[in-house]
């Protein structure tokens, strides 16, 4: 996994015609063998939820990392994040993220 493909990814879902504001996401990254992220990939993922703000809107952004790694870089992510609308929590497992979904309701 790349930070471009991410950043693909993000921009994928935030430009669907069924997307809207608010919406939560739920990243499954369990899958993730190699991360391969460059000097610049986080700030820029940051930069690009920065882009597309007014469309993403303030809904919780979930990413489930199981490597120690990949929680890591996620939660490295999520502090990035503490000045954007929308709030990023980092799980272990995809029980824990429901969790925090089930919570909202």
């Amino acid at each position: 996994m790349t930070g471009a493909a991410i950043a693909t990814a993000m921009q994928t879902v935030y430009v669907d015609v069924a997307w809207q504001p608010g919406f939560d996401t739920l990243w499954e990254c369990t899958g993730i063998t190699e991360l391969l992220l460059g000097p610049d990939d986080l700030a820029s993922l940051v930069a690009l939820h920065r882009d597309f703000g007014e469309v993403a809107g303030t809904g919780l952004e979930i990413i489930v990392a199981s490597r120690s790694l990949d929680h890591l870089m996620a939660k490295i992510h999520a502090v990035m994040m503490r000045n954007q609308a929308r709030r990023v929590r980092v799980c272990r497992s995809v029980a824990e993220a429901a969790e925090h979904l089930d919570r909202r309701t």
